[in-house]
Formats: structure tokens, sequence, C-alpha cells
């Protein structure tokens, strides 16, 4: 058989994912007996983090503080997911409201807006979330992170190749407080002139999720 000299040969793809892989369990084994990571106490759990993080593309070193397993699901902090619209090439976002008792980000592609997701804590209440957990510390960065996820979600799904939570959807009970500082240092956008926005800079249906908060506003 002959490959030209645009192909890789299968037998060196091989080799390349196999020294990948045998480099990742290295980087576990220093990660889980740093003890900076308490929820990647072994060397399992770290690798696991850092594949997770690896097929969105995320460093290994981001993922293992991005990246969070709980009950069997991996999920993603609100930073890193607003990162990877940041970083995307393709979209981005705007704060057009962000105070303790409500969230409002405006998506954007290739410059043009496609609509916006909010949450606020009366979404919150009716979804029995108020006062438990880091609702009652942080709710501004839980306004947050649930308007993020859900943005990311309904108008850009494929920067995640899917639908990915942030920790706080899954669990806010007091056992699993992991909460995003990226809220806190965001402030809203004062400059945007909203009946002229600046220019800034698909993936399977989720018909089985119950969103919270308001439904998607499509684009005009």
């Amino acid at each position: 058989m002959t490959t030209t000299m645009n192909e890789t040969p299968p037998q060196s793809l091989e080799l390349v994912a196999t020294r990948e892989f045998e480099l990742d369990q290295r980087r576990a084994k220093a990660y889980s007996e740093s003890g900076y990571w308490p929820d990647a106490a072994s060397i399992a759990k770290a690798l696991v983090k850092i594949e997770a993080g690896r097929s969105l593309g995320l460093p290994a070193i981001v993922a293992m503080s991005e990246v969070h397993v709980i009950d069997g699901k991996p999920t993603l902090g609100a930073g890193a997911l607003a990162s990877l619209v940041k970083s995307s090439g393709r979209y981005d976002y705007r704060v057009l409201q962000l105070d303790d008792k409500h969230c409002q980000l405006r998506f954007y592609e290739q410059g043009q807006v496609i609509g916006e997701s909010t949450f606020s804590v009366d979404d919150a209440q009716r979804a029995g979330l108020l006062n438990r957990g880091p609702w009652k510390q942080y709710p501004r960065n839980m306004c947050f992170a649930r308007a993020m996820s859900n943005g990311v979600a309904w108008f850009c799904p494929d920067v995640t190749s899917g639908r990915v939570y942030t920790p706080e959807e899954i669990t806010a009970t007091e056992e699993h407080t992991i909460v995003d500082v990226l809220a806190d240092e965001l402030e809203p956008d004062e400059t945007i002139d909203h009946a002229d926005d600046p220019e800034p800079f698909a993936a399977a249906d989720d018909d089985d999720v119950e969103w919270e908060g308001e439904a998607p506003h499509a684009s005009a």
C-alpha cells in the first residue's frame, strides 16, 4: 500500500495517539498527587478531567480547574463556556445586564445578533434553587452561569459539541459548591447601542431538555 505526501500513515497516527495518552497519564499522576484539586485525588479522576477538557479544546491545566465531574456527569464552569464562545472565531456575546437579581446576555454569530439568554432569581425561585447552596451566597454569579449555559445550548452548541452543563445545574446543594468568579469581574457593556449593535469580533436538537429561564428569543 502506498501513501501520498499529504497522508499520514495509520501506524503514525496510532503512535501519536498512544504517546499522547501516555503523556496525559503522566500529567494526571502529577496533578492528582499535587493535592491542588480535591475532586481529582486519583490518577483516573484527573485523567477524566483532562480528556473531557481535550474534547473541548481546553489545555490540561485549564481542564483540571474548569471541568468537574458531578454524579458521573462532566460539567464545565461558566467562565470556560464564556471563553469557548469568545475564542470560537464565529460567536460572541455581550453582557446587557448583570446584578444579584438578573442576568441578560446577547449572543452574536459573525457579528449578527442571534438571540438573548436571561436568567433571574425568579427563575431560580420557580426551580426551587433560591436560598440553597451557592444561590444563597452568590446570586449574581449563579444568574450569569445559568444564562451563559442556556445561551450556549440555544445559540452556539457547536462550541461544546452539544449540551454541556455547569456544575450548578447538576446540583445546587451544599455538598457540591463550585462557584465561578467570572461574573464578579463582569459589568454590563454600557457602550452598546441596542438599536445598532456593534460587530463583535449545528448541533443536535435538545427537544427533551426542559430549559430553565426564559425561552430563547429568535432574531429578527
